[in-house]
């Protein structure tokens, strides 16, 4: 290796360490940085359906008070983990891993700064009995779109549900 390749090595490597540090610097004790701000956003279930096409609605996995990251510039959920049906002491369970049970429905949020819009995603679960008994999991798509700051707040769109308000504050 030549000389001139090895300092170039050598310079990479403080450059990234540098980046690294500056990055890390801007947290606090806690781990949080200094310019990010905590947004909620839950989904308005006053009118939300208890079944759909006779499986019951899992209201407990749906997007209530889930807390947001918003850095002026972009939206960042807590990690997911999908509901799942596991038998324990011989009875059938829904469960949620414990690293994404902050956000068990999947909810994602994207912001679009040009245009100001939110818009994202999330899944709704309902349950029922097969054939055999076990109990299984339906899953339902949800569209959320919307503006920041917006009075009127988000819309979602859940199919073969319908329509509803979320906010993000």
């Amino acid at each position: 290796m030549s000389q001139f390749r090895k300092l170039s090595v050598v310079a990479v490597a403080a450059i990234v360490a540098c980046t690294t540090l500056a990055k890390s610097s801007s947290r606090d004790d806690d781990g949080y940085s200094d310019n990010v701000e905590y947004l909620t956003f839950s989904l308005d279930t006053t009118n939300f359906p208890d079944t759909v096409d006779g499986k019951e609605v899992l209201t407990e996995y749906l997007p209530e008070s889930v807390e947001v990251e918003w850095t002026g510039k972009k939206l960042k959920t807590p990690k997911s983990a999908a509901p799942k049906v596991k038998k324990v002491d011989g009875e059938y369970e829904i469960v949620v891993s414990e690293k994404g049970e902050d956000n068990p429905s999947g909810l994602k949020l994207s912001y679009k700064k040009s245009t100001g819009k939110v818009t994202g995603s999330f899944n709704v679960y309902a349950a029922y009995e097969g054939k055999t008994g076990k109990l299984k999991l339906k899953k339902y798509s949800a569209k959320v779109s919307g503006s920041m700051g917006s009075a009127k707040g988000l819309t979602v769109k859940i199919s073969k549900i319908g329509t509803y308000s979320a906010t993000l504050e």
